[in-house]
């Protein structure tokens, strides 16, 4: 019997359409955890 994968990967993305790519990224299996917004300088968890 295998053991399950653990992963502790973190992906950090720069990019002008957040939108686009949280469809792309869930498409594959992964998830939004935290976001910052600059312009307003908060964070979004």
């Amino acid at each position: 019997m295998m053991n399950p994968i653990k992963n502790n990967l973190i992906i950090e993305l720069h990019v002008p359409d957040l939108k686009i790519i949280k469809e792309f990224y869930s498409k594959i299996g992964l998830k939004l955890v935290w976001t910052i917004n600059l312009m307003k300088k908060n964070w979004d968890i």
